[in-house]
């Protein structure tokens, strides 16, 4: 399990921006952050850099979500009524990757995929202790948008427990020079916003925005 040696979201930014490892391939202020990698690949985690995620990335598909509806007859008219699923049936969200020059962000991904199919755990909870196919997913993947100067954040959004879905295909093509992209697909379980709030001392922070939601089975 690779995973980020950076301990809070404070940490990370700070960390982040102020290294200015920001994705060269982005050009709209928009910054994204995993927490960790399930690594099931040969490759020792500390020869990995989370960066070759986070500084590949094309696009994100933000989720849209839908409202399921109950119907009912009360003399001859229709009415309906929201059905509360909770936080069930949310919808997959699409991340878009440039393929990194050893091929290293596929690999990884594909290890991920397959590992995963054959029923072995990335990390284990407790030493000495199977560990479960549960936790095979990214803690937290996080977007931030930046400020005008493209160096701080303003806001991020954040998916909790990202589990890989999908694993598109590659195509190569010899003889052009054109960049190549590969998709992955992720179902997550929870999702928030933060935004930047200025403190008394005038320092900034990202203070979380409050959802009515369950905290039901959450860890």
């Amino acid at each position: 399990m690779i995973e980020n040696d950076r301990t809070t979201q404070g940490d990370v930014m700070a960390e982040t921006f102020n290294k200015g490892e920001t994705n060269s391939f982005t050009k709209n202020k928009f910054q994204l952050n995993i927490s960790n990698f399930p690594n099931l690949s040969n490759i020792p985690d500390s020869e990995v850099n989370l960066n070759v995620f986070n500084a590949n990335v094309k696009n994100l598909e933000v989720p849209n979500k839908n409202i399921p509806m109950l119907k009912s007859n009360w003399q001859h008219e229709e009415q309906k009524h929201p059905n509360p699923v909770g936080a069930r049936d949310k919808n997959t969200m699409t991340v878009e990757w440039i393929l990194d020059e050893n091929f290293l962000n596929f690999f990884l991904f594909d290890s991920w995929a397959n590992g995963t199919l054959y029923g072995i755990p990335a990390r284990q909870r407790e030493p000495g202790k199977p560990g479960l196919l549960r936790d095979n997913c990214i803690d937290r993947l996080d977007v931030y948008a930046l400020d005008n100067t493209g160096k701080m954040p303003t806001a991020v959004m954040s998916f909790y427990r990202c589990f890989l879905t999908g694993l598109g295909s590659l195509h190569l093509e010899f003889g052009v020079a054109d960049v190549v992209t590969f998709s992955t697909t992720f179902e997550y379980e929870q999702f928030g916003i933060s935004i930047q709030r200025k403190r008394p001392d005038g320092s900034y922070v990202l203070e979380p925005l409050r959802q009515a939601v369950s905290t039901a089975g959450r860890r």
